[in-house]
């Protein structure tokens, strides 16, 4: 079943990270809010990013060029209920083709 809210846990990572998941813990707790936009300097920007592409987590980030600092926008996404659902779809062929050599 698809998660029934928009909670998403924190990922556990490296101490030096601890600082921007514990930022982002409120929003990626939060069962509603799907999109976060966080206004910053270039170098913060980066620095989540980078945390964000190097830990698994569903998240899509994306960059809002419009005023000034820039704005990156956070998105919530389904990603670990997809590739689950995929792996037992792949479970279920292979069970399906186990059975009939019986």
């Amino acid at each position: 079943m698809p998660p029934d809210n928009w909670c998403r846990e924190v990922p556990q990572s490296q101490e030096r990270y601890k600082k921007i998941w514990n930022m982002l813990s409120g929003f990626l707790h939060s069962e509603t809010a799907e999109i976060w936009d966080y206004k910053a300097r270039k170098d913060v920007r980066l620095e989540i990013e980078n945390v964000i592409r190097n830990t698994p987590v569903d998240l899509k980030i994306k960059t809002i060029t419009e005023g000034s600092p820039h704005t990156l926008r956070l998105t919530k996404t389904q990603g670990t209920y997809e590739l689950n659902l995929k792996k037992w779809g792949k479970d279920s062929e292979l069970l399906a083709q186990l059975l009939k050599t019986d």
